[in-house]
């Protein structure tokens, strides 16, 4: 019985460590692929059209939006965001709270 978990777990462990290897060769980019500031903002600006929607109900059903109101009720000063200069105009985005 102890030799069969034995074989158990070495077959698990080993399980893991393929699938693990496989994503990881899966997920491996080209390095000679570079992307500019452009592409990779004009990336961001496509996927945060839907972002907020996709993943809505995981941050309920986790109470991230309840730790994020708590948060925000004790946030005060001022923020400035600013994008960089790198593709067309620099945007600025000012929020102050209490």
């Amino acid at each position: 019985m102890a030799l069969r978990k034995v074989f158990v777990g070495v077959g698990a462990f080993g399980a893991f460590g393929i699938g693990m290897t496989g994503a990881m060769l899966y997920a491996q980019t080209d390095p000679n692929q570079t992307v500019s500031l452009c592409q990779r903002d004009a990336k961001w600006e496509e996927l945060a059209a839907t972002y907020d929607d996709k993943i809505a109900q995981t941050e309920m059903s986790t109470g991230i939006n309840k730790q994020r109101r708590e948060l925000l009720q004790n946030a005060k000063g001022r923020v400035l965001e600013v994008q960089p200069a790198a593709c067309a105009s620099t945007t600025a985005k000012a929020a102050s709270f209490r």
